[in-house]
C-alpha cells in the first residue's frame, strides 16, 4: 500500500525540505530495515516522525532514529521506536 505525506520541519533538512511530498510504501518487514534507511514512525507523543534509522537491535525489535538536522528533537528525547511503530518507508520524494 502506497500513501503520500507532507513533510513540516527541517529535521531532514538538505535531504528533504519543509513542504515537501513523500509517496511511502506502508509496509514493514524488518529485511527491509537497514542502518542509514530512512523510515516514517508513528511516536506516541510526538506524531508522525520522517528519520534516519541509528541502529537496529533485532533481539528487542526496536529502533534508535535521528535527524539529519541539528534542529531535529535528539535520538534521546525521540527514545527506542518499537517496530510496531514504523509506518512504512519513502520510495519517491517531490520537492516543493
Amino acid at each position: 500500500m502506497f500513501s503520500l505525506i507532507k513533510v513540516k520541519g527541517n529535521s531532514m533538512s538538505p535531504e528533504y525540505q519543509s513542504g515537501d511530498f513523500l509517496i511511502i510504501l506502508s509496509f514493514f518487514h524488518q529485511l527491509i530495515l537497514k542502518i542509514e534507511k530512512n523510515v516514517i514512525v508513528k511516536h506516541q507523543e510526538l506524531g508522525l516522525l520522517v528519520k534516519k534509522v541509528k541502529s537496529i537491535d533485532k533481539n528487542k525489535e526496536i529502533i534508535q532514529i535521528a535527524g539529519n538536522n541539528s534542529s531535529s528533537t535528539s535520538s534521546k528525547a525521540i527514545g527506542p521506536i518499537s517496530y510496531s511503530e514504523i509506518i512504512g518507508f519513502p520510495i519517491i520524494h517531490i520537492k516543493k
